[in-house]
């Protein structure tokens, strides 16, 4: 994560808007604004009813509507776990739905997110990290 977050540090305009579940390694070495979708640090989510044990401990909380509703340019999903290069953005999603945490489950079941966003995967050194971007004029290097 502390690759991840030097990388966008360097190569991604300080204004950028990021969302992802564990965010703090990453938003503390990029420096960008970050929304936190698990809720440690975000007052909307921390408040979000949630039935307890209906998850894993810790990570129950979440809410894609609202994510979409911020419209951050990139958001994370697969808990920033880097993927090797060459795979398609799609399929890397698809096999870990089983392990999409309460607000990607719901990003990836709205229909705002493929009117808002595009599935890519930035590239990280030797390896890529499944993202959304927003679509309206976001763009990434390809190679960070």
């Amino acid at each position: 994560m502390t690759l991840v977050g030097l990388s966008l540090k360097r190569h991604l305009p300080s204004t950028t808007r990021i969302a992802l579940n564990p965010a703090g390694a990453v938003p503390y070495y990029s420096g960008l604004y970050a929304y936190d979708m698990l809720g440690l640090t975000n007052r909307h989510i921390a408040h979000v009813p949630v039935s307890m044990g209906s998850g894993f401990a810790g990570h129950e909380k979440g809410d894609g509507a609202y994510i979409l509703d911020q419209a951050p340019e990139i958001i994370f999903i697969g808990n920033v776990a880097i993927a090797p290069l060459g795979l398609d953005p799609i399929k890397v999603m698809m096999w870990n739905v089983d392990g999409l945490l309460r607000s990607e489950k719901e990003i990836a079941e709205d229909p705002r997110a493929t009117r808002l966003y595009v599935p890519d995967m930035l590239p990280l050194g030797d390896g890529r990290q499944v993202v959304f971007l927003r679509r309206r004029d976001f763009t990434i290097p390809r190679r960070i």
